[in-house]
């Protein structure tokens, strides 16, 4: 009876100890099963498509060492898009596709990686983003054009329809050797993926 007493009487700080016990173990669990930054490429699409439908056919082309493909597709259209684009493109994103009425030299300089003349010869594409005597985005989508280099993406009609690029975040450890320079980690996922993305 005494024990069942101080039971009662304590039933609320034992509670709140099983509580931190499963949260905790469920961060450590998380943290041993999640995929690390070196083994998992991330696109941002910010076309006006709010999906990717060819993920599954973009996974069986990922290079060996990776072991995860992410894609976030968010519409330019969406009142909550620019925050988006702060979140998963600028922050975690290794390959982003963008409008280039959305994009400046400024937004170049600061987020993403020049592509070096020798990687410009391996990519099919209708033009760069060029500024500071660099090319720093692909042209995968001609305002006009019927055809894109990227299939299952939504890039505007009518006066919507604009000029559309993919670029390389320069914080991703996948690009290396893209601006011209070793990094030092040799791992070329992101530019792989790329080629990848415009042959589905």
């Amino acid at each position: 009876m005494k024990f069942l007493g101080k039971l009662k009487k304590n039933a609320g700080a034992y509670f709140a100890w099983l509580f931190i016990v499963v949260v905790a173990w469920g961060w450590v669990f998380h943290l041993i099963t999640m995929t690390k930054t070196n083994e998992k490429i991330v696109f941002f699409f910010g076309t006006y498509s709010t999906s990717y439908v060819n993920k599954e056919k973009l996974e069986k082309k990922k290079p060996e060492y990776v072991k995860e493909i992410e894609t976030y597709a968010y519409s330019i259209e969406q009142p909550n898009y620019a925050s988006f684009l702060n979140t998963f493109g600028f922050q975690v994103s290794d390959i982003l596709v963008l409008p280039g009425s959305k994009i400046s030299l400024t937004d170049c300089q600061a987020a993403f990686s020049p592509i070096s003349s020798e990687y410009q010869t391996q990519f099919s594409n209708y033009g760069f983003y060029e500024g500071d005597e660099k090319a720093w985005g692909i042209k995968v989508h001609e305002k006009g054009n019927p055809v894109s280099l990227i299939s299952e993406l939504d890039f505007g009609e009518g006066d919507k329809e604009e000029d559309f690029y993919l670029f390389f975040n320069k914080k991703s450890i996948h690009i290396s050797g893209l601006s011209g320079q070793d990094d030092g980690k040799g791992l070329t996922g992101a530019t792989e993926m790329a080629k990848a993305l415009m042959t589905l």
